[in-house]
């Protein structure tokens, strides 16, 4: 072999090695690529997974805190406008303890006179024409059963739930006179012995309400009696006789015609509900009568 010919061979394998070498190098770079692009798409995976459940973590967080919000109290704040002119009026107690009942957290509570600075601002900023008088103030309408209980009993004024079905006895505040005052007269006759016990409608009265300046029991053979009895045409006995300020009593006056008459004086008889209360006289026959007689 000629020098010649052995450089020939050295130069060929120098150029093999170069080509073996450049291969190896282009491998390592698209290995290199190929790596960096699995990164890159693994990369974009994880960030869009996190996303998906970023969303759904944030749709559940709100989720949770709209449902806490709706179960949580209704914040209110009571003031109650009391007068202390009446000493006589109706309580606001009952109303209150209804209210509590309720998903409410009451923040504060307190009574003010409407007689005193205070009250006349309340009295004239929401136009209150009776005490005692409530007013509710703060998250009145977060509640629905809250607010459907408040739409009964009053009207929103300024955000301000004001009570306007009063009870009675009341205080008119432009005229300082107190409405709901009443008499009962329980007319019995004493030849029925059977006759059903008239004091029975104490209690039915006092259910509704009603405030009994004085009570006054009257026979029909006594002089007052036969008066009454021949003024109002009164038939059936045991009976009562209701005077005075009844008819702010809007529950009584509501059941009333069911049971009896007002009269063009103002005063309520009790009239064909006597047969709904056990044995009672029927003045026009003379005969007692017993509820099963009455229907026969």
């Amino acid at each position: 072999m000629t020098f010649g010919d052995m450089a020939l061979l050295e130069i060929n394998g120098l150029c093999i090695m170069s080509t073996i070498v450049m291969s190896q190098s282009e491998i390592t770079l698209r290995i290199q690529v190929s790596q960096k692009l699995l990164f890159g798409c693994v990369t974009g995976i994880l960030i869009a997974v996190a996303a998906v459940f970023g969303v759904k973590f944030i749709r559940d967080t709100r989720a949770k805190a709209g449902v806490a919000e709706s179960v949580r109290p209704a914040n209110l704040d009571l003031v109650m406008i009391t007068d202390k002119r009446c000493t006589i009026c109706f309580s606001l107690d009952p109303l209150i303890a209804r209210l509590k009942e309720e998903n409410v957290k009451i923040t504060s509570e307190r009574s003010v006179d409407a007689m005193d600075e205070e009250g006349k601002k309340f009295v004239e900023q929401y136009a209150v024409t009776a005490t005692p008088a409530l007013l509710i103030m703060g998250e009145i309408e977060k509640q629905a059963a809250v607010k459907d209980f408040l739409a009964t009993l009053g009207e929103v004024k300024d955000g301000t739930f004001v009570l306007r079905n009063v009870g009675a006895p009341f205080l008119e505040t432009n005229s300082g006179a107190v409405r709901g005052k009443a008499e009962l007269v329980e007319i019995s006759d004493k030849t029925c012995a059977t006759c059903y016990d008239v004091a029975a409608h104490e209690p039915v009265l006092a259910n509704f309400g009603l405030y009994l300046e004085n009570t006054k029991k009257l026979d029909t053979s006594s002089a007052e009696g036969r008066d009454l009895v021949k003024k109002y045409t009164i038939q059936y006995v045991p009976t009562i006789l209701l005077m005075g300020d009844v008819s702010v009593y809007p529950s009584l006056n509501q059941v009333w015609p069911q049971v009896g008459t007002i009269e063009a004086d103002g005063t309520y008889i009790f009239r064909e509900g006597v047969k709904q209360m056990g044995v009672y006289k029927d003045r026009t026959t003379g005969k007692t009568v017993t509820p099963t007689e009455a229907v026969k």
